[in-house]
């Protein structure tokens, strides 16, 4: 069955960075095309270079961008999630009060997602 995909969640990091590991390279590099600007121009384009946690961050795929051409994928929005890992930037801490408040940033970070799809779709109230 083939279905289409307009819309892709691309867990970020917090400089919009290409690399890493993941999900995070992938979509950067299904983007990357001869004729067209990379996902991490594109992304700086439109906001700061620094993103804040839990926020959510679409991005656009001109014509010509091969994830568009090849998967139909028109919005790339980036999110960055809590980060409980101690050996990565902006570790949150392995305390009670630590992890209440990831659970409560990723809980942000759905309902951002869900709140942009709804505004692009129309689906809000």
């Amino acid at each position: 069955m083939d279905i289409p995909c307009w819309y892709i969640v691309n867990a970020s990091n917090p400089k919009f960075n290409e690399g890493g590991s993941g999900t995070n390279e992938y979509i950067h590099e299904a983007c990357r095309g001869t004729y067209t600007p990379t996902l991490q121009t594109l992304t700086r384009r439109a906001y700061s270079d620094t993103a804040e946690l839990s926020k959510a961050y679409p991005v656009f795929l001109p014509v010509g961008c091969p994830l568009r051409e090849t998967q139909n994928v028109h919005v790339v929005v980036h999110v960055v999630g809590p980060n409980m890992n101690p050996k990565r930037p902006n570790y949150l801490g392995d305390d009670e009060k630590a992890y209440a408040k990831g659970k409560e940033e990723l809980r942000k970070c759905y309902t951002n997602v869900l709140s942009v799809f709804w505004d692009l779709t129309g689906l809000k109230d």
